[in-house]
């Protein structure tokens, strides 16, 4: 039995057939082994589903949900409820993870009980290719000094304590940003730190 915490990667997709499959890649192949995926097909109507359920042959640990449309907020406090782990690291369907991510998370949370929420740097890939590097403040005391004014936790790059993040949920009043509401409402009384080093990738894409 492995003794190392379980950790629920949690991600919500609608209509991601271009790029839940990197996704998906990047979290079983990484280095920490002892996880679950847990992936809400938000109704899609292209091929996401079927990549997924090809995805899940390949690898049991992975887990889906499937649903009639109901925004990403619903999705994201469905999953939740589906979490079996003592952390749930949140990631996008277009987003990719460093292979020691979770790795680097957990040793930071098992050494850091205090601690609510960690997260990390990332990187930002354009339509032409064009790479941005993004960093955010890395101590609790800045990382609030800032959420004032903007999001500076990467929420597809979180690892959350799951019984916190229980209690506090996502606010489906809100059908975006809904990440930095939930960051602004734990503020209040819990602990944050960005490991400084870019362990997620994100493209950004026009819509």
């Amino acid at each position: 039995m492995d003794e190392k915490p379980l950790v629920s990667v949690l991600i919500a997709a609608y209509n991601e057939e271009d790029w839940i499959e990197k996704a998906l890649e990047s979290i079983v192949s990484q280095t920490y082994k002892n996880i679950e995926i847990i992936v809400v097909d938000d109704g899609s109507t292209d091929d996401t589903l079927k990549i997924l359920e090809t995805k899940r042959q390949e690898d049991r640990r992975i887990n889906i949900i499937t649903q009639e449309n109901k925004g990403l907020t619903r999705s994201l406090n469905i999953g939740i409820s589906k979490c079996n782990g003592k952390y749930i690291a949140r990631m996008d369907a277009d987003n990719i993870s460093r292979k020691d991510r979770i790795q680097k998370q957990v040793t930071f949370l098992t050494k850091n009980a205090d601690y609510t929420v960690v997260g990390s740097w990332r990187k930002e890939i354009d339509e032409k290719g064009n790479i941005k590097k993004r960093k955010f403040p890395v101590k609790n005391e800045e990382i609030k000094k800032w959420l004032i004014r903007a999001c500076v936790i990467s929420h597809s790059a979180a690892m959350i304590q799951a019984h916190k993040l229980r209690h506090y949920m996502y606010d489906e009043s809100f059908k975006t940003s809904q990440d930095y509401d939930l960051c602004v409402r734990m503020a209040k009384k819990e602990k944050f730190y960005n490991i400084p080093e870019f362990l997620t990738t994100a493209y950004n894409r026009k819509t």
